[in-house]
């Protein structure tokens, strides 16, 4: 299979596989060459799924490419740095606040993680 191939048959794949295409889905395609693959983490809330599925990802490329593929994620190692920073209390606090209490119930969601504001956000 052509290298610009792999991408698109490694997503056809994962069709119905739900973490893998929604690891999949958390990626978006780079650059493609005969040995590898880069994709860039385009959904940082999905770092811990990507980092779960990365074994199964660079098997299912290297079958497809008839050949062993290295995947390189761009952006996980600092969204993995990110989520190391956030802070439980903050979470908790946030839950204190009306605003983000409705919009959790309106939208049946939850605090995934909060961090604590810095200068260059």
């Amino acid at each position: 299979m052509a290298p610009q191939d792999v991408w698109p048959a490694l997503l056809q794949r994962a069709n119905g596989r739900t973490s893998d295409h929604a690891a999949l889905e958390a990626l978006s395609l780079v650059e493609c060459k005969k040995d590898a693959l880069t994709v860039r983490l385009v959904d940082p809330s999905a770092v811990a799924l990507v980092k779960n599925r990365m074994a199964w990802i660079t098997e299912q490329a290297c079958d497809l490419a008839g050949a062993k593929v290295t995947l390189e994620v761009q952006g996980l190692a600092e969204e993995a740095l990110r989520e190391r920073d956030e802070d439980p209390a903050l979470a908790h606090k946030a839950m204190e606040d009306p605003v983000v209490r409705k919009a959790t119930e309106l939208f049946d969601a939850r605090v995934a993680g909060v961090r604590p504001r810095t200068d260059k956000e």
